[in-house]
């Protein structure tokens, strides 16, 4: 029988590093696939999902708060190092632009944007649509439905209320339908009107 995560969590503070590994192990994927989602168009998700288990190490040296719910809580490191990420590309994109546009600095020609991977064009639909959603919807819908957590369970690692994680997912829903649907309208549509 695995020991349960609070005990895992427990014994890493008490110095236990084998501890540590069965933990990693049973999270590495989890936090792997929410840095892909929280943030797929970062240069480096090996960097972000270092970073993450970095700032587990960090935590758990010291001897802070109990932990009631690691995967929650692991999620709400990832989604930290994340929106840290994405403040200093935003930052990095301002500094170049002014440097680009000032006086006496020659501004060159933007690079073509590269192509889209290839797959199933389903999954490439999806996953645009889950891309397009707000931050918080994206983050709300992907801990419910890809990851299956409880509503309270993403309300402690978001820091809301179980209320706003249900309304959230239901927009979400609401939006991916709305943006899923228009090739099935636009089909049904001309059907209709070719009969």
């Amino acid at each position: 029988m695995q020991p349960e995560d609070s005990d895992l969590v427990k014994q890493i503070r008490a110095g236990d590093w084998q501890a540590f590994n069965a933990l990693y192990d049973r999270y590495r994927d989890f936090v792997f696939r929410q840095i892909g989602y929280l943030a797929p168009a970062l240069a480096s998700i090996e960097d972000l999902y270092q970073e993450v288990w970095l700032r587990v190490v960090r935590v758990l040296r010291e001897d802070g708060p109990e932990i009631r719910h690691v995967r929650a809580w692991l999620y709400r490191i990832a989604v930290n190092v994340c929106r840290d990420a994405l403040r200093r590309k935003r930052r990095r994109f301002w500094q170049r632009l002014q440097f680009a546009a000032a006086p006496d600095n020659p501004v060159s020609k933007p690079s073509a944007p590269k192509s889209f991977a290839d797959g199933i064009e389903l999954r490439q639909d999806l996953e645009k649509a889950i891309r397009s959603l707000s931050p918080r919807q994206r983050e709300v819908f992907v801990l419910k439905e890809i990851e299956g957590l409880t509503h309270a369970e993403i309300a402690e690692a978001l820091g809301i209320s179980v209320g706003t994680s249900k309304a959230t997912l239901f927009q979400a829903v609401q939006a991916l339908r709305q943006r899923l649907a228009p090739a099935d309208a636009s089909d049904a549509t001309s059907t209709q009107d070719e009969s």
